[in-house]
């Protein structure tokens, strides 16, 4: 059991556990963060309301993973988690710690979970699963800090290739509110979902900020079933 509260922590060094065995990270304020690998065929479990990053650049991916269920407060996953990760409600998920990229097998969002899709003037989040599951009712958050007109990013991809609901550009852009179908456009290719901003949507400058901040009850949606 890791527990955090009220100031950042850092867990170093690598990871290993053992199948049947759980880590527990109960960060109930603050933010935690874990450096170095986490692998093995046990599971870890992220409780508490507050924050825990994982970076996990330097994992093997020879080395076969077991599952990472996030339950409550926020988890960031960068780097490679060759297993499973579940989203339960009310828990919050982003790739990458800020702005990045995870790889991992089987990426279950369930009802009433959130995915917190971040862009900023370095790119935009990226998430590659070998198995998308996303139930009708989670829900997904575009937040955005910076105007990029024209940009393109590569959001969601399966190696394997997108299969029915997923491949289909009308599953993804029913996730959308209002608010973030006026400003992205969204494309599926078979293997990737793109997203790109339009650049005739883009607001002024002075009006960008206002945009920020007045948004945040119109980024989240519920998938309408």
């Amino acid at each position: 059991l890791v527990t955090g509260a009220g100031t950042l922590g850092t867990v170093p060094g690598d990871i290993t556990i053992a199948q049947g065995a759980e880590l527990e990270f109960a960060v109930d304020e603050g933010d935690v963060k874990k450096t170095g690998a986490v692998s093995g065929l046990g599971s870890v479990l992220k409780t508490g309301k507050g924050t825990l990053q994982i970076n996990n650049d330097a994992y093997d991916e020879s080395v076969q993973s077991g599952t990472i269920t996030a339950q409550d407060g926020r988890l960031d996953v960068k780097g490679v988690y060759d297993g499973i990760l579940i989203v339960d409600a009310p828990a919050i998920f982003s790739p990458g710690n800020s702005v990045g990229t995870l790889k991992t097998d089987v990426f279950q969002l369930n009802v009433g979970a959130t995915l917190l899709m971040e862009q900023d003037a370095t790119g935009m989040d990226k998430l590659i699963a070998n198995t998308f599951i996303i139930d009708d009712d989670a829900i997904i958050e575009f937040a955005l800090t910076s105007a990029q007109p024209g940009a393109t990013y590569e959001i969601f991809n399966d190696p394997e290739g997108l299969e029915g609901q997923y491949a289909d550009v009308n599953y993804w852009t029913s996730f959308l509110s209002p608010a973030d179908a006026y400003y992205w456009n969204l494309t599926v290719d078979g293997y990737s979902v793109f997203a790109s901003i339009d650049a005739n949507a883009v607001p002024e400058p002075s009006t960008w900020a206002l945009l920020i901040l007045g948004a945040a009850g119109l980024l989240y949606w519920r998938k309408r079933k």
